[in-house]
């Protein structure tokens, strides 16, 4: 099968990760810490980096640090994974679920957002970029900011997909990223968060350790947890901010194909982007035009070889999952037709012309 991560640790990277073992400072305080800050933030475009234990706590941490009252109602697209929703809820909100805008594309409903909003029922957004699609963040950003709402952006699949002149993660109040194993960026587990919101900086730093506030400060200055990233990982994570570009154009050569592939067939469709973007290449998305076809294909293409995501992870609308099943939700027709129609295929560099072979000859 074929693999659907491709996390290779260069010796660059061992190296880089044993150094920082044998100093001793393994914890989340030593001095590399703040180095991997300083270079995701240069990176991707925001004056503050805070790096964390993972991306489920960096969502967490975007919403307690942008000043989101516990006991708020927060807006989640109904295509997301759960550790979005589970993220909202262990800040001590409410996870509403809408629709996507249509069904073709993964953004979210904007007339559904309104609606709430105007409503008094939302405070805020989580906005998710699945398999690292941009779509409209930009006007979702100013939509919310005109309904004096807060946009936080879940990009965990989104590691240098760009809108525009910026990349996904910096047109929200906060940015939350994951750097799970899977990631283009990865360190195992961590995750970090992007803003440029001094205030909101330092809450994210005090919330990640223990309340305290500036490096002399004291435990319990204001509200904290343990949710420190690890100096090892941190080193890990370091190395690879450099080679980020040159990771993503290698993707986008196997994404361009996958695409190409998808244009051609009678079997499915590709999901356009806006003419501005680029993905994240953390997966690619094909669409049939009926679920019988999505069904049979993704039976095909795993005797190939190739796991879809959306049959590996049984896809559908997170609010048919375990605890959501309780919350509200608008109505997600759209969602639900995605779900059912969607194929994800790896989009790696690991993902060879013969493969790609194979794929064109079943889709």
């Amino acid at each position: 099968m074929i693999d659907i991560k491709h996390s290779v640790v260069s010796e660059e990277m061992a190296k880089a990760v044993f150094e920082t073992l044998s100093s001793g400072r393994l914890a989340g305080t030593g001095t590399i810490i703040e180095e991997y800050e300083r270079g995701l933030a240069e990176e991707f475009g925001s004056r503050f980096a805070v790096a964390c234990s993972s991306g489920t706590t960096a969502v967490s941490l975007a919403i307690l640090a942008s000043g989101i009252p516990s006991g708020s109602t927060v807006a989640v697209p109904s295509i997301v994974p759960t550790m979005t929703p589970l993220a909202v809820i262990g800040a001590g909100c409410i996870p509403h679920f809408v629709d996507i805008g249509s069904p073709e594309t993964v953004g979210v409903s904007f007339d559904q957002i309104k609606a709430l909003a105007l409503a008094g029922k939302i405070q805020a957004v989580v906005a998710v970029a699945m398999w690292g699609y941009p779509s409209s963040e930009a006007e979702l950003a100013e939509l919310c900011e005109d309904l004096g709402i807060v946009l936080i952006e879940d990009a965990s699949h989104a590691h240098m997909a760009t809108l525009g002149s910026r990349k996904l993660g910096t047109y929200g109040r906060v940015g939350a990223f994951s750097t799970h194993e899977r990631k283009l960026l990865f360190t195992g587990e961590g995750g970090f968060c992007l803003t440029d919101d001094e205030t909101v900086a330092v809450r994210l730093r005090a919330l990640r350790e223990f309340g305290r506030l500036g490096k002399n400060g004291t435990f319990a200055e204001s509200s904290g947890y343990n949710f420190k990233l690890a100096s090892p990982l941190a080193a890990l994570g370091h190395v690879q901010v450099r080679s980020l570009e040159k990771r993503i154009a290698d993707r986008q050569v196997v994404w361009g194909s996958l695409y190409e592939l998808a244009r051609q067939s009678k079997q499915v469709s590709p999901i356009e982007l806006p003419s501005n973007s680029r993905p994240s290449t953390y997966g690619f998305l094909a669409l049939a035009a009926e679920r019988e076809t999505a069904a049979r294909l993704q039976n095909d293409l795993e005797a190939i070889g190739v796991l879809s995501d959306t049959k590996k992870y049984n896809h559908r609308p997170v609010y048919e999952i375990g605890i959501f099943k309780d919350h509200a939700k608008e109505d997600c027709k759209h969602s639900r037709d995605f779900c059912e129609r969607a194929i994800a295929l790896p989009a790696h560099e690991g993902v060879s012309a013969i493969i790609l072979d194979k794929i064109g000859s079943v889709i």
